[in-house]
């Protein structure tokens, strides 16, 4: 298990041998924006990365979103305001988010 400030990567294994990997963002408030700042950082590098690797092509936003990196999303008090903002879809039945990190570090 690694830990990042504010926000932890959990990787489990089943029986069946299925690995999830589960983002948890912790509350506190008004350091909503710390977490919401490293997660955009995360979605800029993840992008960058899967680009280099040739695993996507180019998209106009240039980062990828944490619903799609992870298989769940959860957080506590403002962790958990981050965390459905981050999976809400844009459209029903899409799996392309209506709000990425970025968008909700603004809100705040």
């Amino acid at each position: 298990m690694r830990y990042l400030p504010l926000a932890c990567i959990i990787t489990l294994t089943s029986a069946l041998n299925s690995t999830y990997n589960i983002l948890a963002l912790d509350g506190g408030g008004i350091r909503g924006i710390i977490a919401a700042t490293i997660l955009d950082h995360m979605e800029t590098e993840a992008y960058s990365y899967a680009l280099d690797q040739g695993y996507i092509k180019e998209n106009v936003d240039q980062r990828l979103s944490m619903g799609n990196l992870f298989d769940m999303v959860s957080g506590t008090s403002t962790g958990s305001i981050l965390a459905a903002g981050l999976v809400f879809p844009k459209e029903a039945g899409s799996s392309e988010p209506m709000y990425f990190a970025d968008d909700m570090r603004n809100m705040y």
